[in-house]
């Protein structure tokens, strides 16, 4: 077969049936998973990327946001504070896992660039114990999704 000038190799095999082969069809039986599971593996780092820089603008927007702007919850702000922080660091963890002391240094500077931004808005302050809060949120929620991360890696060596 001949292709734009090119020949291509094909098969003596090709287009027969699996079973003409004498060879069995793939599916999880043969040690190979089934293709939607195959697919959500390919898929999955780039959805917790996705997940985790939207969480980091909905953190960044709701940090610099007014506070007028800002939505009530029945949680303190001390709650609020480490709840995101954890989840930004269990998300950071999913999406980069091979990148540890880039991810510390980066939820790190994240927590003390928008605690400074806190600074140039009108109605925020920026305090020390919010930075060692957050900060402390953001390495438990690296320490979290390490931890997940590497289960999920056992599991799927099993």
């Amino acid at each position: 077969m001949v292709t734009r000038g090119r020949p291509i190799a094909v098969r003596p095999d090709a287009g027969k049936l699996p079973a003409a082969t004498g060879q069995s069809a793939p599916d999880a039986r043969d040690g190979r998973q089934p293709v939607h599971q195959r697919s959500a593996r390919k898929y999955a780092p780039i959805l917790w990327r996705i997940a985790f820089w939207a969480t980091t603008a909905a953190i960044a927007a709701l940090t610099l946001w007014p506070l007028s702007l800002r939505p009530d919850t029945p949680f303190g702000a001390d709650v609020e504070r480490a709840a995101a922080t954890i989840a930004f660091g269990i998300l950071a963890a999913a999406a980069y896992p091979g990148q540890w002391p880039r991810l510390i240094l980066f939820v790190l500077g994240m927590v003390l660039v928008l605690e400074a931004l806190q600074l140039l808005t009108a109605d925020r302050h920026a305090r020390t114990a919010d930075v060692g809060l957050k900060a402390l949120g953001a390495l438990a929620g690296l320490y979290v999704g390490r931890v997940l991360v590497l289960l999920a890696e056992r599991r799927r060596a099993l």
